[in-house]
């Protein structure tokens, strides 16, 4: 049994071949879906966030010894832990470490 696809062509002048729906439209398509298409995307973009540690309270309001200096970089250190793996990451892991 095979699905059928969507009816859009592209402007590349490929089909879609997304699977239709009962419209004869895919998901990205399907001009009465405009709304949930708008959520999706929204919803997506909050999910990419990563929210800070609730430990900012850890951190001084001003820097004036090594002591607050350590701090700074321990909460920097936690904030990046919680951050997606990537090469960015890691090389700012290993300057924070660098500097305890």
């Amino acid at each position: 049994m095979s699905k059928k696809s969507c009816q859009v062509v592209k402007k590349d002048g490929k089909a879609c071949r997304a699977a239709a729906g009962e419209s004869g439209f895919c998901f990205m398509h399907n001009p009465a879906l405009w709304q949930e298409r708008s959520l999706a995307r929204r919803k997506g973009g909050l999910n990419r966030i990563t929210p800070h540690s609730e430990a900012t309270c850890v951190v001084p309001t001003q820097i004036r010894s090594v002591q607050d200096i350590l701090q700074v970089l321990d909460y920097a250190l936690f904030e990046a832990l919680l951050l997606q793996n990537s090469v960015l990451r890691g090389r700012l892991l290993v300057s924070i470490t660098m500097h305890i």
